[in-house]
């Protein structure tokens, strides 16, 4: 998935304004790829203006997502490093988002 510079800007820019207007949250499918990738970096840029926070909330399948051992952790926070190898099959969470809901 590709987008020229100029269409990236458009859609993190609209993305962002509806949510704002309407106080949606922001439902993706959580790994660093694609669309999601997109959305994660306008989430970046809403952060970055420090102008009212919106919901965003990543649902991905338990089985693709790249070291999941390491985010089983009993009622504490565990630490999750959302760098990929280029050569695994598996893909990372985009950290970007604020919730996941691992399915």
């Amino acid at each position: 998935f590709s987008l020229g510079w100029s269409s990236k800007l458009v859609l993190r820019k609209g993305l962002l304004k509806a949510a704002k207007t309407t106080g949606a949250w922001i439902f993706t499918g959580g790994t660093n790829t694609g669309v999601t990738r997109q959305v994660g970096d306008a989430l970046l840029m809403e952060r970055s203006q420090r102008s009212g926070r919106v919901v965003s909330i990543g649902i991905a399948p338990w089985g693709i997502v790249e070291n999941n051992h390491e985010l089983v952790g009993h009622n504490r926070d565990v630490p999750y490093h959302s760098i990929s190898s280029p050569r695994s099959k598996f893909a990372v969470l985009n950290n970007r988002h604020a919730y996941f809901l691992l399915v």
